[in-house]
């Protein structure tokens, strides 16, 4: 019986590495200093009569993503229930009750990206920023428009969210066309800070034209200096 830490399976048999990712293999003595228990693949405890069985044994999920998501969903819906119910009752008695019925919402989505792109962190944050830029214009909305979420808010999170992108990209050695088009969207993102400024909505825009202008500046440099991963990603996204 070996262990293979990076699929985090149990390899049957006697193997130099692992048949899934190729890489080195832990022997039973090593696996108990990692604290990897049978109880973790529906097992009582470490038998020796499989070894001779063809495929590597999964651990067992406690919850799976499905569950989760109805559980939460449930949760959801019935924190809202009682929200209208309240606010029914109550009325402008409760003013903090809206921002925390958003709240909950926000959490809901937050969960429902999380379990569905749990595999790609990229896809997580931009709908988590997205997320809050919807619901900054809201409350900016319901407070008397301040205008601060234009202003301020958006290219401040626009900015963010890219850097965050080529960080994330860099650390976990993705190739460039694997996140670029995360940047593109970025930058189509950053052009519709120009409605705002058209209708007179944001009052202070320069935040908001240099963040333009620092991405059209990204856009011209992956144009020139990648455009063939710019291509292939497209192509990849748009199916042409």
């Amino acid at each position: 019986m070996q262990y293979c830490p990076k699929c985090k399976v149990l390899i049957r048999g006697r193997k130099t590495c692992c048949p899934l990712c190729e890489g080195a293999l832990l022997a039973q003595d090593q696996m108990l200093r990692q604290g990897v228990e049978p109880s973790d693949y529906g097992l009582e405890e470490w038998d020796e009569n499989w070894e001779d069985a063809a495929f590597p044994v999964l651990p067992k999920r406690k919850m799976t993503s499905h569950l989760l998501f109805r559980i939460g969903t449930f949760l959801f819906a019935a924190a809202e229930i009682l929200g209208f119910a309240l606010l029914f009752l109550a009325g402008d008695n409760l003013p903090w009750l809206p921002i925390v019925m958003l709240g909950v919402l926000i959490a809901w989505v937050d969960l429902i990206a999380t379990l569905f792109y749990r595999n790609n962190i990229l896809k997580v944050l931009t709908v988590e920023v997205l997320v809050a830029i919807f619901v900054n214009l809201w409350v900016d909305h319901l407070t008397g428009w301040h205008g601060w979420s234009v202003e301020w808010m958006i290219p401040f999170s626009l900015v963010g969210l890219a850097v965050m992108t080529i960080i994330i990209g860099r650390v976990r050695d993705l190739r460039p066309g694997e996140y670029i088009i995360y940047l593109v969207f970025d930058a189509a993102l950053a052009l519709l800070q120009m409605i705002p400024i058209h209708m007179g909505l944001n009052k202070q825009p320069w935040p908001a034209v240099l963040t333009i202008a620092s991405f059209l500046i990204l856009t011209v440099a992956m144009l020139i200096f990648r455009f063939r991963e710019l291509k292939s990603a497209s192509e990849r996204v748009f199916n042409f």
